[in-house]
């Protein structure tokens, strides 16, 4: 979608399709290492790194919304463009996620 919208010399969109992707991809990265450290079970884990996760848990959507306050008030973003560039990097996650989980599920011949 970024490539046809750089082909068509669409700035807002291309802008609103990277900055989506970005956002998608930060989210889902921190929640990722955020579940991971709370959850794993360590004799010797260490209990700031627990508070650390669990604060940048808090704190992220405030954070990343700052960060497209800024975005849209210095960018031309199309809002549109960028809930598509949310999207499409969602379902493309969840589509390789669950292609891991069923290769893994196979047995083996």
């Amino acid at each position: 979608m970024i490539a046809v919208s750089l082909l068509f010399n669409n700035r807002p969109i291309t802008t609103g399709l990277i900055v989506g992707s970005i956002v998608s991809l930060v989210l889902y990265t921190t929640l990722w290492w955020t579940i991971s450290v709370i959850f794993s079970k360590k004799e010797h884990q260490r209990p700031v790194e627990t508070l650390f996760a669990i604060l940048l848990f808090v704190f992220k959507l405030p954070v990343v919304g700052v960060a497209l306050y800024f975005a849209f008030r210095y960018l031309e973003i199309n809002p549109f463009a960028l809930v598509a560039g949310i999207g499409v990097t969602q379902i493309a996650i969840f589509c390789l996620g669950t292609s891991n989980l069923f290769k893994k599920r196979r047995a083996p011949k």
